[in-house]
């Protein structure tokens, strides 16, 4: 049920409604944790179990979330990240078309990317204010249709994103695919060796 970013020299822990911040060092040390809850006070506007997270723009955007079924699993909000690790108050976008429960997100650009419980991968381009008022389907469907627990990771130097873990199932499968520009996303699908299964957790 978690989240986790890094923003501006700040480290974000997001859980439920709940928005944990600390100052990062130099050194990788981390500063003194505060803690922000509810959307008066800055913390998440709505429970964000099975929501995603990322950063566009100065912005931190949380799509999706809740339940199957429940109207959670189509919202799009955002805030404003400060250059004191605090949040501005939040705003809500255009509603995703499809469901969106621990799917995948990333930013490239000027546009969200947000791959749906139904497989179709979603643009809403940001606009002035950090407003997204509409979402069209990319030209490229999830391999398998079903981002359910997705990993997506975009490498801005290079423009691939990653994305592995893909299905309810637990494929082993790890993909790439190359961004085109800020509108598109082009090339070949190309599978990776598969991932490693493990039996037992690993400590972090």
């Amino acid at each position: 049920y978690y989240n986790m970013l890094t923003h501006g020299g700040y480290l974000y822990v997001i859980k439920s409604d709940t928005i944990a911040v600390a100052k990062l060092g130099t050194n990788g040390s981390v500063g003194a944790w505060q803690t922000i809850s509810g959307s008066n006070a800055g913390g998440t506007p709505y429970d964000s179990r099975g929501a995603r997270v990322a950063v566009a723009q100065g912005r931190l955007y949380m799509v999706g979330g809740g339940w199957s079924g429940g109207s959670e699993s189509l919202t799009v909000a955002y805030a404003t990240l400060n250059g004191d690790g605090t949040l501005g108050g939040w705003a809500y976008a255009t509603d995703l078309p499809d469901e969106f429960v621990y799917g995948g997100l990333h930013s490239y650009g000027n546009a969200l990317y947000a791959y749906t419980n139904s497989g179709v991968v979603y643009r809403g381009v940001i606009g002035t204010g950090g407003n997204i008022t509409s979402w069209q389907a990319a030209n490229f469907s999830v391999p398998g249709g079903d981002p359910y627990g997705v990993a997506v990771e975009l490498d801005p130097a290079t423009g691939y994103v990653y994305f592995a873990g893909l299905g309810t199932g637990g494929s082993t499968a790890a993909y790439s695919r190359k961004m085109g520009g800020t509108t598109d996303i082009v090339g070949s699908l190309s599978v990776s060796a598969g991932l490693a299964v493990s039996t037992s957790p690993v400590a972090l």
